[in-house]
């Protein structure tokens, strides 16, 4: 299924004309930007071996490192999704600093973005309001997909 995922979600995304790029250069409420990406599990935990502490917080938040309670997996996958909700944003990583972006679970555990600094600077830029992230993870990859929208107007 993930393999699934991952070769038909760029080509889903691409025909609605917003795959990791601004949104349409439009005042309509709803357009949204989408992000996706992929962590190889083997290679992160390599570099947590490798890195450690100071890998873990130059790129996650303190409360992201609390909430993932030392699981690789759960830092994988919002490794990803932090990569994904730039990639909505149209930026990246480096306009976009790590931890401008959050990914914390609320109150039921669904995770959720938060944006900070440049990050939300470049939403509210775009009018992007409403994020909605999903992360998957098998015993190999971690995936995110972030999608991103602008207020409806009633």
């Amino acid at each position: 299924m993930l393999r699934v995922v991952l070769e038909e979600a760029p080509k889903m995304a691409a025909s609605l004309g917003t795959w990791g790029s601004e949104p349409p250069d439009d005042s309509s409420a709803g357009t949204a930007a989408f992000g996706l990406d992929h962590v190889d599990l083997a290679r992160f935990e390599e570099m947590l071996a490798r890195h450690g502490s100071a890998l873990t917080h130059r790129v996650f938040t303190a409360r992201e490192r609390a909430e993932a309670a030392g699981r690789p997996r759960h830092l994988a996958a919002r490794l990803a999704a932090k990569e994904a909700a730039s990639k909505a944003l149209g930026a990246g990583i480096g306009t976009v600093r790590w931890h401008d972006v959050q990914v914390l679970a609320d109150a039921s555990g669904r995770p959720s973005v938060h944006l900070s600094g440049p990050a939300r600077d470049r939403a509210d830029q775009l009018g992007l309001t409403r994020w909605l992230v999903s992360l998957s993870h098998t015993s190999s990859t971690a995936v995110a997909l972030v999608a991103a929208s602008r207020e409806v107007e009633r």
